[in-house]
């Protein structure tokens, strides 16, 4: 019989093997499980992860909530080959990091840290919230129309070659749109 961690280990090959299949220019980096602290079942499975990649981190994700911390919490590790007893041994060596987000990413983490601890935010903070969220979308979607109307402008110019792909996708845009009987629409 195959042990639970086994199965575990096939699955993910598994898995990993259908990524690649279907995203052939992508490579696995890394993965990642939760706990407190690194262990052997750990080493296991990034044996199993190194078969796909001779390098890969691991992130090691902290499941229980410590008001007093600051930092995330998360590991990132890799490993490094140690003579320990005069036995070569595989061991995981914490790894420096740093972290980058997107305009989208720090609008949610924001939203989330809006949430009181019981898990309910007040209305106000909901609205408020809610607001600030609506708000950075329609600004995308300006920005987004402004690049799109200045491709427009240089193709009626005649500047840019007529981009029929993108004009089945504006058409096709403009048709799921609610009626409007407006000129300025039309136009």
């Amino acid at each position: 019989t195959c042990h639970p961690c086994e199965k575990c280990l096939l699955s993910a090959a598994c898995t990993w093997c259908a990524d690649k299949t279907v995203f052939p220019q992508q490579d696995i980096v890394g993965w990642y499980s939760t706990g407190r602290a690194v262990d052997d079942r750990h080493l296991a499975v990034h044996r199993k992860v190194i078969e796909f990649n001779e390098s890969p981190v691991f992130l090691l994700l902290d499941p229980v909530i410590d008001h007093s911390r600051k930092d995330l919490p998360l590991g990132v590790f890799e490993t490094e080959n140690h003579v320990i007893d005069g036995v070569l041994q595989t061991v995981f060596v914490k790894a420096n990091y740093s972290m980058e987000t997107s305009d989208a990413e720090r609008i949610g983490v924001d939203q989330v840290a809006k949430i009181l601890p019981s898990g309910k935010a007040t209305g106000s903070e909901q609205l408020t919230a809610h607001l600030a969220g609506l708000h950075s979308a329609i600004k995308m979607l300006a920005g987004k129309l402004t690049v799109i109307k200045q491709q427009l402008d240089l193709v009626a110019e005649g500047k840019a070659p007529f981009p029929h792909a993108m004009m089945r996708q504006i058409n096709s845009l403009v048709c799921s749109l609610p009626a409007l009987d407006n000129q300025q629409f039309r136009k």
